[in-house]
């Protein structure tokens, strides 16, 4: 019995490195700034074609992005779902490219949508013709 316990902790020390595995270095993190050219909001495919990428250079004008259950939207300061994103919208995403070869979009981790509409114009101020001011003590 005591022999076989031996056993089972040489086979453990033994396996023990084999199991431990290095942890992978974060993500690059990069801001790409563009237009919507398509979305799909059932598996949340974006397309952007980018105006500026900061952070790593673009391989292309067109980036795919999956935006993830875990990716945030904002639209005009707003917490907003994906689907409230329009083909057109100007749109900033921040993410990564996955370190796995095999997953090709760029990963979304936080999107916003700036549709800030210009002021209303300035109202037209009436010109009335201006009373005299009453004197104090006067009728």
């Amino acid at each position: 019995m005591r022999c076989m316990s031996w056993a089972a902790i040489g086979v453990l020390a033994a396996l023990l490195p084999l199991g431990c595995d290095r942890a992978r270095p974060p993500h690059e993190y990069s801001v790409i700034v563009g237009t919507v050219e398509s979305l799909t909001t059932a598996n949340g495919d974006l397309t952007v074609r980018f105006t500026r990428e900061t952070g790593t250079q673009a391989d292309a004008p067109i980036v795919h992005c999956q935006v993830t259950r875990d990716s945030e939207v904002y639209i005009d300061d707003r917490f907003s779902a994906l689907d409230e994103i329009r083909v057109g919208d100007a749109i900033e995403v921040v993410g990564y490219r996955d370190a796995n070869p095999r997953i090709d979009p760029f990963v979304v981790t936080f999107a916003y949508v700036d549709r800030t509409l210009p002021a209303p114009p300035e109202p037209p101020i009436p010109l009335t013709p201006a009373r005299p001011a009453a004197l104090p003590g006067g009728p």
